[in-house]
């Protein structure tokens, strides 16, 4: 699919590459719950109403019906934080007690009083682990062929939902920030329009499948577990053709980085490209993954780590081991450094530091170029110079920083370090896209020299298996590292065997 979208205060309007109108959408925001609506003796009666709302045709003749569709974007809770909902909540309830007190009522209304009684049974539930609350972002998405037509169904959706205790209202002057934030991968663009629900009512107020799910036919994307277990496959076109409303949930727990590592080191490495064809790309980038080795025995350069439980950003953290359907004889890693070399011409001889992790010293990603010393300085004095390195940093402050040894201005001959910096940020006021909202407009245009075809896949994990393998056969080797710190020792060592030492970002 090709074309573009261009956002307006209460809509949107997609083009196609001839300029022409194909498709009119404005984004809604769920504002409010009433209580039945997340009633779980009504399972899914706010999704399923959807499927039912009809307006007036806008050219009088008879009714049609209203194209719209949901999307539900949902975090679970830390126990933390949830102690802190019901502590706001239950402060407010004593404020308004004092207030009633010192007024001639005596007595909070009905609502404080019920209020209180709820969060003191909700608070003892939290801490003995019997609720977990759910932080979600409800949003309506409703599509029709011209604006006369969205504006009559946007009117008739808005009214169904009032019948019902629940406010919608137009996400207005947010519309592509609120359709960008309903897209797989991409983060919440209005963090404050949430809602909070225990997870037994939020998750009973969805569509629920029988023992049977999936299409007929389609690339498999999972299975089901249990009596009747199968596998689910999953076709895109096959509901609307059947007349049925889809329902996708696009989940998963999150990598450690790994293969994303890899990807960086390929653009890094690889040759320039004929052009910047998707498959131009993929062909410099497979032939750096084909030449990549370990840069000695793989028990020498390849570190695994688990973070523990500690102070990280002035918040006492639990340990991975600790966090919940963590088992405690996991040895899952959750920060990896590797030490890599490639067998071409052009980089023989030249060692290759990754590293990831999961609850390091800050969030960042950054390729740094350190280079050698020259073979002969004609200073009478290096102390203190440290290499001339090149930094591109990819997140965040997108942009790059040279680091070298300059003369000091006037007679004397001392050197010092200096840094030239350009950040996209300061140079340019046009606006950027975020890395998934990139990925996914090369989706929607249908150019994807960012993604990584099967063979890629192939070639890092038939080297990261290698690394994986030595882990799972001494799970000894896996160093511990407080949350905060920049990972294990033994990672520093691996470095210092070779001279060297990490960069700190």
């Amino acid at each position: 699919m090709r074309g573009r979208m261009v956002p307006y205060r209460d809509h949107q309007r997609f083009y196609d590459t001839g300029g022409a109108e194909t498709a009119f959408t404005c984004q809604l925001l769920i504002t409010q719950f009433s209580a039945e609506a997340l009633d779980t003796n009504d399972s899914g009666q706010w999704l399923t109403m959807l499927s039912g709302i009809i307006r007036p045709a806008v050219d009088g003749a008879g009714t049609v019906d209203v194209h719209a569709e949901a999307s539900v974007r949902f975090e679970f809770m830390s126990q933390r934080a949830a102690r802190r909902v019901v502590k706001r909540t239950k402060d407010s309830a004593a404020e308004q007690r004092r207030e009633a007190a010192k007024s001639d009522a005596g007595e909070p209304s009905a609502d404080v009083q019920y209020s209180e009684v709820e969060m003191a049974d909700l608070e003892g539930d939290i801490n003995r682990g019997r609720v977990r609350l759910v932080q979600f972002w409800p949003t309506l998405s409703v599509s029709e062929a011209s604006l006369e037509e969205l504006r009559a169904s946007v009117d008739a959706v808005i009214e169904a939902y009032s019948q019902v205790g629940i406010t919608v209202e137009v996400a207005a002057d947010d519309q592509a920030e609120t359709w960008m934030s309903t897209l797989p991968s991409d983060h919440v663009r209005l963090a404050s329009m949430h809602h909070i629900s225990d997870a037994e009512a939020f998750f009973g107020s969805w569509f629920w499948a029988g023992s049977i799910v999936g299409d007929g036919e389609g690339p498999a994307i999972g299975y089901t577990t249990g009596t009747t277990a199968s596998v689910v496959r999953f076709h895109p076109t096959q509901a609307p053709r059947r007349g049925d409303t889809a329902t996708v949930a696009v989940l998963g727990r999150s990598g450690r980085g790994k293969t994303t590592l890899l990807q960086l080191l390929a653009l890094t490495a690889m040759e320039e490209p004929i052009s910047f064809e998707p498959s131009a790309l993929r062909i410099e980038k497979e032939k750096v993954l084909e030449a990549t080795r370990f840069y000695g025995p793989v028990g020498e350069s390849a570190v695994a780590g688990q973070y523990t439980w500690g102070w990280q950003g002035g918040e006492w953290v639990k340990g991975y081991k600790e966090e919940p359907g963590i088992p405690a004889d996991s040895i899952t890693d959750t920060y990896a450094a590797l030490r890599l070399g490639i067998e071409t011409r052009r980089w023989k001889g030249v060692p290759f530091y990754l590293r990831a992790g999961k609850r390091l010293g800050r969030r960042v990603s950054e390729i740094a170029v350190i280079f050698k010393y020259p073979p002969f300085l004609p200073f009478p004095s290096t102390d203190g110079l440290g290499h001339n390195a090149l930094v591109v940093r990819v997140q965040p402050n997108e942009g790059m920083t040279f680091k070298l040894g300059s003369k000091v201005p006037g007679s004397g001959m001392q050197l010092r370090d200096v840094t030239m910096d350009f950040a996209y940020g300061h140079a340019f006021t046009e606006y950027a896209p975020e890395a998934y909202e990139r990925l996914i407009l090369d989706v929607l245009l249908g150019d994807p020299p960012l993604f990584p075809r099967h063979r890629e896949i192939e070639l890092s994990w038939k080297l990261l298996d290698q690394a994986e393998g030595h882990w799972a056969e001494h799970p000894d080797s896996i160093a511990e590292y407080a949350p905060g710190t920049w990972g294990p020792a033994a990672s520093d060592r691996m470095l210092a065997r070779d001279g060297r030492a990490w960069r700190l970002p």
